[in-house]
C-alpha cells in the first residue's frame, strides 16, 4: 500500500516538475495549499562563490499552513521522454549532486492565511566542486516532518534549479535516431497516406544540460518544401548522459511518393550545429496490390509457357523414335 501511495505521489510531482523543463517561461504553480514561483530557475554560480534565490511562497487559503522544505536530486529518466526522475530518500545523483550546494537545515515555516513569505535559499559552490549542471528541486512539503518524504510528494510544490558551474563545460549532442514514423512506428516506407511524424532523438554526451533548436524541413521529389516546422519550440533541456526522444507530428495527412526530411538542429553556447537527412516513401495500397498481381500473372505467364516448351520438346523427341 506504501509503494502504491508512493509511485502515486510521484506522479503528481513529476507533471509539475516536467511542464517546467518544457517550457522557458516561469510560472507560478500552485499544490498542497501553496503557491511557489518561481517554479524554474537557471543559474550560474562559479566555484568558490555563492548565491542567493528568493522563493515566493504564498498561502492563498484561509487557514494557517505549517510546512518544511526539502531538497532533492533529479536526473533524467530512462524512458527518453525528458521528464526528470526525482532521487527520494536523500538518495543522491551519482554526479554533481545539487544537495551538496545546498544548507541541508532549511526552515520549517509558518504561513498565515493570505501570506506571501520570500524564503532565502543560498546556493554556495565549494571551491573544489567539479564543473558542469547541477539538478535539484526544492520542494515545499504540508507539515513540519519530513519523515517520509515519499508520502509527501502528493501535497508538494516545488522550485527546480538547473545550476551551471563553470569551468571545463562539454556541450556535445550526438543523433542518435531521425527517421519518419507512421502511427508512432518509424520507417522509410509505408502503404498509404495517413497522419505522420518525424521521431529525433539526440544524446547529450557532455556533462552540462543544453536545448536544442533549429528547423526540419520535408521535400518531394522535385525538391520542393512541402512542410516545415520548428525543433523544439518548447526549449526542452536534455540533461547529461541522457537520451531524449523528440515526437514531431506533421500537420499535412496526404502524402504520396517519396519525400526527404533535412534537419538542421544548433545548440550550446558555441553555435554548434548537426545536419542530417533522411528518406522516406508512401506507397498507395492500390499500386501494392497492382504489383503484386501483376506478379503473379507474370509468374503464371512464365511457368504455362515453360511447361508448353517442355511439352513440345518431349513430343519431338517421341517423334524420333
Amino acid at each position: 500500500m506504501k509503494r502504491t501511495l508512493s509511485m502515486f505521489s510521484v506522479l503528481i510531482l513529476l507533471a509539475a516538475v516536467v511542464a517546467t523543463l518544457n517550457s522557458g517561461n516561469v510560472m507560478a504553480a500552485g499544490g498542497g495549499g501553496y503557491v511557489i514561483s518561481p517554479v524554474r530557475e537557471i543559474i550560474t554560480v562559479s566555484k568558490g562563490t555563492s548565491q542567493t534565490v528568493d522563493l515566493s511562497i504564498q498561502n492563498p487559503t484561509a487557514g494557517v499552513q505549517y510546512a518544511s522544505m526539502v531538497v532533492n536530486d533529479f536526473e533524467a529518466s530512462t524512458n527518453e521522454s525528458g521528464q526528470p526522475q526525482i532521487l527520494l530518500n536523500g538518495q543522491k545523483s551519482p554526479i554533481n549532486s545539487f544537495q551538496d550546494l545546498v544548507s541541508k537545515n532549511l526552515p520549517s515555516i509558518t504561513i498565515q492565511p493570505k501570506q506571501t513569505l520570500q524564503i532565502p535559499i543560498k546556493i554556495t559552490v565549494p571551491k573544489n566542486a567539479e564543473a558542469g549542471g547541477y539538478y535539484g528541486v526544492i520542494r515545499v512539503i504540508n507539515g513540519s516532518s519530513t519523515s517520509n518524504t515519499n508520502i509527501a510528494l502528493a501535497a508538494s510544490v516545488g522550485t527546480i534549479f538547473l545550476v551551471t558551474v563553470p569551468g571545463k563545460l562539454t556541450e556535445n549532442l550526438q543523433l542518435i535516431q531521425f527517421t519518419a514514423a507512421k502511427n508512432g512506428d518509424p520507417g522509410r516506407v509505408f502503404i498509404n497516406s495517413g497522419p505522420m511524424s518525424i521521431i529525433t532523438r539526440l544524446e547529450n554526451t557532455g556533462n552540462i544540460h543544453v536545448a536544442p533548436f533549429g528547423t526540419v524541413n520535408i521535400t518531394d521529389s522535385h525538391g520542393k518544401i512541402v512542410e516545415s516546422y520548428k525543433f523544439n519550440v518548447a526549449q526542452g533541456d536534455i540533461l547529461p548522459n541522457s537520451i531524449r526522444k523528440f515526437i514531431d507530428p506533421l500537420a499535412n495527412t496526404k502524402w504520396q511518393g517519396k519525400y526527404k526530411i533535412s534537419a538542421y538542429i544548433g545548440y550550446g553556447t558555441t553555435g554548434s550545429l548537426i545536419t542530417t537527412q533522411n528518406t522516406f516513401w508512401i506507397i498507395p495500397a492500390w499500386f501494392v496490390i497492382s504489383a503484386i498481381v501483376i506478379i503473379l500473372i507474370l509468374l503464371i505467364l512464365g511457368f504455362v509457357i515453360f511447361r508448353k516448351i517442355t511439352s513440345n520438346r518431349k513430343h519431338k523427341v517421341r517423334a524420333r523414335f
